[in-house]
């Protein structure tokens, strides 16, 4: 294992260096880490199960990952499964054979680069990060019920590194048989690595004592140099308190260079009690989160730090809508953007219309509201349930008082119905939700028949044909989520449309309408023209194939876009 005090290696003007560090708490390191830029292979492992288990666990994980993948027999995606699922068994015979080790385990980031595509296998808490003129990206999912929180935005950042339970973990790599394809073992992330970028991966080392904020602007700071990057980030980390192992990888393109926004995270981070960042440039050492000091709860804990936590299954059935569509759009969906398609010839009034607040001034139904709407009007609506099909005018808004809170529904027993009939140019939809079920299926989410239409922040799911049907030039479908469709998330059938950090997840496989056998999932996109349209930094969940027809896809879904594969199971 290239598990040296540093490392440093360099191919084709790509620099790629790795560290790890003892911590200033504990006594051994149970951390390993693997790089291989010649075969574009890098790896970081964080043993679990405390003194010589978790090490032995992490060093049988890297050896055995290293010879399988190192090994280009297949794709890399099946390679990388077929690595992990490798170290687990391994881990998990080992562990049976020496009571030892019995319950060693280990966390890790696999990534596998070649032709410029980055895939990524991972499971537990350890991360990967990718750094470009955006700012810093956060790629992976943590595993861990603190992490998913923090990544739906439900508690800070700084909350998250307070927490106590912080490192248990519900994945991870030896505990128990896995399967290459099983839903909850690997995450698998296929995305690209340009060369003005860089990637970094570390232990949760790093990241339970430097928010995201402080990684990014260190790491900036020693652009064109990863082995001082590196040593600078295991340094703060220390100085602030190294409660545990540290472990970083860092791979840079040739043409990564430092930026002025050494401060920024992509999406925005929540904004409440963010642990403070400090302009580039600066000494790191500054900066110190809020929070237990080591002397306080940092003790050595290898006995009684159980990473793996066993309350996972109520945690996952009180959540399981939110934890992948949540998760990566917490990861990839900012807060607060502006309609980017809006006419501002069409912006000729300012009045705010209500449907269903009490008071008498305010409108029963949206439909009533926007009958009488102008150019320019925003038409607000409560919270609640509306079985209502709606037309949009020219240049109205029609949002809701709380984004995902209104709902619209089909009557029982109707049929083609459509939610929204977007038919008027420069209208905006934002922050509905649009639910079919099988006793109310619909046609339609939203048909877009008219130019610089904008949907922002709208949820599509359930039992429709089509999510959102594109008809009109120069659409915007942002922020929006389709989830678990039946049919199509959206028909691009005109020119010109833009969507942007979008999640699609699919339905897998669906019972057809009316009965009989499951049918296999329909694609995010179909194309039926869509020449001109442009796809940024959308997510699309476990689809066998994400655009129709097939041969568009690399047209269309480039390397400003996530794909998390579909398995064997789906």
């Amino acid at each position: 294992m290239k598990n040296e005090a540093t490392g440093l290696l360099r191919r084709d003007g790509w620099r790629a260096a790795a560290a790890t560090d003892c911590g200033r708490v504990r006594d051994h390191n149970e951390d390993v880490y693997y790089v291989d830029a010649k075969a574009g292979i890098f790896l970081v492992v964080d043993g679990v199960g405390g003194h010589a288990a978790g090490e032995v666990a992490a060093g049988i994980a890297a050896d055995r990952i290293r010879r399988r993948v190192e090994r280009q027999d297949a794709p890399a995606h099946v390679r990388v499964r077929e690595a992990i699922t490798l170290a687990n068994r391994e881990i998990l015979l080992k562990a049976q054979t020496d009571s030892k080790l019995s319950g060693m385990a280990c966390v890790l980031t696999l990534a596998v680069f070649e032709d410029g595509e980055l895939t990524v296998g991972h499971v537990g808490d350890s991360r990967l990060y990718r750094l470009d003129a955006l700012g810093i990206t956060k790629i992976t999912h943590d595993h861990s019920p603190i992490g998913q929180l923090e990544d739906l935005r439900e508690i800070s950042e700084t909350e998250a590194m307070r927490d106590e339970r912080r490192n248990e973990v519900y994945r991870d790599v030896g505990s128990e048989p896995r399967e290459p394809d099983s839903d909850e073992f690997i995450e698998l992330i296929r995305t690209r690595l340009d060369e003005d970028a860089a990637m970094l991966i570390c232990s949760d080392g790093l990241t339970d004592m430097l928010s995201v904020l402080e990684v990014n602007r260190i790491a900036r700071l020693h652009a064109g140099s990863p082995e001082r990057a590196v040593a600078a980030l295991i340094d703060a980390a220390n100085q602030i308190g190294g409660k545990d192992n540290v472990t970083v990888v860092i791979v840079e393109g040739p043409q990564y260079r430092g930026v002025p926004d050494g401060g920024r995270a992509y999406p925005p981070l929540s904004s409440e009690s963010q642990v403070p960042t400090l302009p580039l440039g600066e000494p790191a050492t500054t900066v110190v989160p809020a929070g237990p000091s080591p002397s306080e709860g940092g003790e050595q804990a290898d006995a009684s730090r159980s990473r793996l936590w066993h309350g996972v299954d109520t945690f996952l059935r009180s959540r399981a809508v939110a934890l992948v569509a949540g998760v990566v759009l917490g990861m990839l969906v900012p807060v607060g953007l502006a309609p980017v398609s809006e006419n501002p010839a069409a912006r000729l009034s300012e009045r705010l219309i209500a449907v269903g607040r009490t008071d008498h001034e305010a409108f029963p139904t949206i439909a009533a509201a926007l009958a009488g709407a102008q150019p320019g009007d925003v038409v607000e609506v409560e919270p609640g349930e509306y079985a209502e099909s709606v037309t949009m005018p020219p240049g109205v808004e029609l949002r809701a008082s709380k984004p995902g809170s209104v709902v619209l529904v089909a009557p029982i027993g109707a049929h083609n119905w459509t939610a929204i009939d977007a038919s008027g140019p420069g209208s905006t939809v934002r922050g509905l939700r649009i639910s079919a079920t099988d006793a109310a299926p619909m046609s339609s989410g939203i048909v877009v028949g008219a130019n610089d239409v904008t949907v922002d922040d709208v949820t599509v799911e359930g039992v429709m044909d089509v999510g959102i049907d594109v008809r009109g030039l120069a659409a915007m479908v942002m922020a929006s989520r389709f989830d678990r469709l039946t049919g199509i998330g959206i028909r691009l059938g005109d020119e010109g449309a833009s969507l942007r950090q979008n999640i699609f997840r699919s339905g897998g496989l669906e019972k057809a309408r009316g009965g009989g056998a499951d049918q296999p999932a329909h694609p995010a996109i179909q194309a039926v023209n869509g020449v001109g349209a442009s796809f940024e930094s959308n997510v699309f969940l476990h689809f066998t194939h994400v655009v129709e027809p097939e041969g568009r896809a690399d047209e269309l879904i480039g390397r400003d876009n996530f794909v998390i594969l579909a398995t064997a199971k789906r």
